[in-house]
């Protein structure tokens, strides 16, 4: 019963699309602080919704057809990739504007 309730959140997929956005929202802050510069935070901001105007529709259409739990496993690594190559970059010594 108690295993019941403390799984229930991740059985809402509404609850967990909140929790990326809201933590989307920490790369602009990321940017500031790494390089100081409110453009390129900005630009930042501004780019990452570009991915959804321009495959929104299409991707939408394709992962119709696709199996639904391959599809997000697919991209819960792609997005742990993501994540995990700040830190390998942070570790490595190699700040953004030396790329």
């Amino acid at each position: 019963m108690a295993q019941s309730r403390l799984l229930a959140p991740l059985e809402r997929p509404d609850h967990l699309s909140a929790r990326y956005r809201d933590f989307t929202g920490a790369f602009p802050w990321l940017v500031l602080a790494l390089t100081r510069s409110p453009f390129q935070a900005g630009l930042v901001g501004a780019l990452r919704l570009l991915p959804y105007f321009l495959f929104g529709l299409p991707a939408g259409a394709l992962v119709d057809r696709w199996d639904r739990k391959r599809v997000m496993l697919l991209c819960d690594l792609g997005r742990a990739i993501s994540l995990a190559s700040i830190r390998w970059r942070s570790r490595l010594g190699i700040s953004p504007s030396s790329s």
